[in-house]
């Protein structure tokens, strides 16, 4: 028996954020900084990972009005 594909559902996420007038924070870039870090008092240095992010807001209807 072959089963049939199925339908990809509607990215509704943003039309909520519209019509509800949400504010909608949307990722720009993501950056990964590794360092090394040393204490004073220690012998051993770590290593050190760090995610930056960068978003942009928006507001939901200024989004409804760009449309």
């Amino acid at each position: 028996m072959k089963t049939t594909l199925r339908v990809k559902r509607d990215r509704v996420k943003e039309d909520i954020f519209v019509a509800r007038e949400y504010l909608n924070i949307v990722l720009q870039s993501e950056d990964v900084a590794e360092f090394d870090y040393k204490p004073t008092a220690c012998k051993q240095s770590y290593g050190f990972g760090r995610m930056v992010t960068e978003g942009m807001v928006t507001e939901g209807m200024e989004r409804a009005v760009a449309s």
